[in-house]
């Protein structure tokens, strides 16, 4: 799935309404992540991409999980060993941050989560956040 920073990811776009998901994929199901119990959440594309809301149904993000990925100029974002990712993105001059799940992407607007991350070890990309808010980074 093609990433254009903060606009959209494949077929999915900043703002995109929760009706148009439901009804664009047939193997549409929702259920709420527990970090945030008051917002549905849409699983797709064989459970591989979980699309976020804002309170009023609109597309603020999504997560790409194996074997489904983004890409951004030549660059496969996830289903890969992370410090490939952060070589690649190195060679583009993009900066990034890394933490205990991964790396943080504000000029592409992404977040990885590797289940097992230890800052400093190589390990597999598990999952893939892209966000379409231009604020994500600053929130606490």
């Amino acid at each position: 799935m093609k990433l254009v920073p903060y606009k959209s990811c494949g077929v999915f776009h900043a703002g995109m309404a929760y009706g148009e998901v439901k009804s664009r994929f047939s193997d549409h199901d929702e259920f709420q992540k527990s970090e945030f119990p008051d917002h549905v959440t849409s699983k797709v594309m064989g459970y591989t991409v979980h699309v976020y809301y804002s309170r009023d149904g609109q597309c603020e993000g999504v997560e790409i999980m194996k074997p489904t990925y983004a890409e951004w100029d030549g660059i496969k974002l996830g289903d890969r060993p992370i410090f490939g990712l952060m070589s690649d993105l190195r060679e583009k001059g993009i900066e990034f941050t890394e933490d205990t799940y991964g790396i943080d992407c504000r000029e592409l607007g992404i977040g990885t989560y590797s289940h097992d991350h230890v800052v400093g070890e190589d390990g597999p990309i598990n999952a893939v956040y892209v966000t379409f808010e231009d604020d994500f980074f600053d929130r606490d």
